[in-house]
């Protein structure tokens, strides 16, 4: 399953309002963060219960990683 850069957005702020992530950062920190939540996004869905579980992730734009 694609992660698109919405659900990428929809998740960093859940994890502010959370507490997980910081309110106020920098851009490289805004950018790490993004990396780091993408990355836990990535982990859940290679391990779906459902067949989306064995699809290649792919890249966002705006965030440096690549599937």
């Amino acid at each position: 399953m694609e992660i698109t850069r919405e659900m990428l957005e929809a998740a960093v702020k859940k994890a502010v309002e959370a507490g997980i992530l910081p309110r106020r950062s920098c851009p490289e920190d805004i950018e790490t963060n993004a990396e780091i939540m993408l990355q836990v996004l990535e982990a859940a869905f290679e391990h779906l219960p459902f067949p989306l579980a064995g699809e290649q992730s792919a890249y966002v734009s705006g965030v440096m990683r690549y599937a």
